[in-house]
């Protein structure tokens, strides 16, 4: 994440929740009951944002940093 920060790519909060509710309604989950299943596996919600948090906070950086040297086409 310090890389992240330093490429100002730190995701805020809304965007956290806005990709835990999107795997929720993958999964055919409301939020609450998404958090309810991890919790009943122990594992509290934080743990998973800040799983998400650190992906997004990656790829942001790397696009960032790198973006400017990939090119596409449609070919």
């Amino acid at each position: 994440l310090q890389f992240a920060r330093k490429e100002g790519a730190a995701p805020d909060e809304a965007t956290v929740d806005t990709i835990v509710k999107d795997i929720a309604q993958r999964n055919k989950l409301s939020v609450q009951q998404f958090t309810e299943h991890f919790a009943n596996q122990g594992v509290d919600i934080a743990t998973f944002k800040a799983k998400f948090r650190a992906q997004q906070a990656w790829a942001d950086a790397i696009r960032r940093r790198f973006g400017h040297m990939v090119t596409t086409s449609n070919r």
